[in-house]
């Protein structure tokens, strides 16, 4: 078949593109890596375990002999979620098993050196191995070492695009090494989730993220160096943004990954963690009292292993994606736009076992059990970039989900980086009976508010009507981008979509409109 020079040329450019995407914000990872296999078991011997692990790993693609391929000749590092010295029955660490059986695989088809490698928050690591288990499981294999990541040396490397750390200290261990990350599946306070992603936080150097050396009773530093790092990428946005969100440190999640990449995913499903602070605080959640079985979550995608683990743990896609404005789950959103993985249900196959037939309602972290119970107000505009006459479509939802009916204040604003733009677009009364649930859209069309492209967010709130209290609030971030700068700016909507995925700019002239209908 010959090839004209035209079609020659097409598809250059396309090979050319597949080159260098990676590294692009926004495009996710939808190829066949995003497989994710399950596998379910009932008891908890170590043959068994093993065999389950086998399988789920066979699933993907490639199957043992592609797991091979990636192993071979090469130092495998596992790491685990050993955060205490506790016992697995507790479940705030790895199944001991599990780990045994990743390095006994590893060895089996190849690799030159296997270590299991932790940074471990309230004990010694090496005494939590001994504690949890995970010492004598693997005891007996001669080319398996245990490494305290508190303690390693490592070099500092810079983050490409980062959201909140500039660069990331990786320890020395971690160095060209195939990354196995083995996480337990737990709720977070900051987090929303601790899954394979989050697993990477334990691997920071203890002496450079934390005051607590050699135990690092919390991670301080680095939540200060997030925080501090957020607020300086992001022009003083503050990402504790009414949500709960936590912006800066799941961004900080999502900078890591990207320097700390995972070559493989294989989640714990046997005793989790529920409710509580995290990582160590909250309820043991046995899976096969949950759900009839034990299970282990695998893929070589790391965000769809984790979106799919937390559709396990109950989320369902909405809570994950926020219903239609900014995501739940921010740190899917962002590994997913460094090109980590997907979180894109649609582009995600699940393998072994029907994802849809599996919820284990683990119970959220303790604040957001809290903020669960109040009543709610979600707010979004249709997209992030908007210009002089173009019309702006703005969703409200309320809800109030209490069995008793509930007199409230609604109020709706305009919150522009320019403060003579601010405006309050509605503020009114509502009555929100048991149960109520319902979302209003109305559109208005965007002023011209001059040359220069800026950010804005509207806004929402529900307060107590006697008191002015605030019970919940909700915002829409967006950018303002005048006429003449639409063509040759996709840098500003590169810029928007990765700074804070739909912080965009603004919008001041807009009415009450059909919010009214709420009344």
């Amino acid at each position: 078949m010959q090839i004209g020079r035209r079609d020659f040329l097409k598809l250059a450019t396309l090979l050319l593109f597949s080159f260098i995407s990676k590294p692009n914000l926004g495009l996710e990872k939808t190829n066949s890596d995003s497989i994710v296999s399950l596998s379910r078991f009932y008891d908890l011997s170590r043959d068994v375990i093993h065999s389950a692990a086998v399988s789920c790993i066979d699933n993907l693609p490639g199957g043992i002999p592609g797991f091979e391929r990636m192993v071979k000749d090469r130092k495998v590092v596992i790491k685990p979620n050993c955060v205490s010295a506790t016992p697995k029955i507790l479940g705030k660490t790895t199944h001991p098993d599990l780990i045994r059986t990743l390095c006994t695989l590893s060895l089996m088809h190849g690799a030159k050196e296997v270590i299991v490698a932790e940074g471990s928050v309230e004990a010694d690591t090496l005494t939590a191995f001994q504690v949890c288990g995970i010492t004598s499981a693997v005891s007996d294999l001669e080319y398996v070492k245990l490494v305290d990541l508190n303690k390693d040396s490592s070099h500092p490397t810079e983050v490409r695009n980062p959201i909140a750390l500039p660069t990331v200290d990786v320890p020395d261990t971690l160095k060209d090494a195939v990354l196995i990350s083995a996480p337990t599946l737990k709720s977070h306070i900051l987090a929303r989730v601790s899954l394979g992603l989050k697993n990477l936080v334990g691997s920071l150097p203890a002496n450079i993220y934390s005051q607590y050396w050699p135990m690092r009773r919390n991670r301080n530093m680095f939540h200060d160096l997030s925080y501090s790092g957020w607020k300086k990428l992001h022009q003083d946005t503050d990402p504790y943004d009414g949500k709960e969100h936590s912006l800066d440190t799941q961004g900080a999640i999502a900078d890591i990954a990207s320097v700390i990449t995972i070559d493989l995913t294989v989640v714990d499903g046997t005793v989790g963690l529920e409710g509580g602070w995290a990582p160590t605080d909250g309820a043991p959640v046995d899976l096969k009292e949950r759900t009839g079985s034990y299970l282990l979550v695998a893929s070589y995608d790391p965000v769809a292993a984790d979106y799919i683990s937390a559709r396990i743990m109950g989320w369902s896609d909405d809570e994950i994606k926020g219903r239609k404005r900014t995501p739940a789950i921010w740190q899917f959103k962002y590994a997913a736009m460094k090109s980590l993985g997907t979180w894109n249900s649609e582009a995600i196959e699940v393998v072994g076992a029907n994802v849809e037939s599996i919820n284990a309602h683990f119970k959220r972290a303790y604040y957001m059990q809290w903020h669960l119970e109040k009543l709610i107000v979600e707010i979004s505009t249709d997209k992030w970039i908007y210009s002089p006459g173009d019309d702006m479509k703005i969703t409200v939802r309320l809800a109030n989900p209490h069995p008793n009916s509930q007199n409230a204040k609604l109020t709706c604003s305009v919150q522009p980086s320019r403060a003579d733009l601010s405006q309050i677009l509605v503020q009114v009364p509502v009555y929100l009976g048991a149960g109520f649930d319902r979302e209003q859209q109305f559109t208005k069309v965007v002023g011209n508010f001059g040359g220069t492209a800026f950010r804005a967010s509207v806004q929402a709130s529900i307060s107590n009507p006697a008191t002015g209290e605030i019970i919940c609030k909700d915002q829409a971030h967006w950018w303002y981008v005048p006429e003449n700068r639409k063509e040759g700016t996709s840098h500003v909507s590169n810029h928007s979509d990765y700074n804070i995925d739909g912080h965009n700019l603004h919008n001041h002239d807009i009415e009450a409109g059909s919010i009214n209908t709420f009344i």
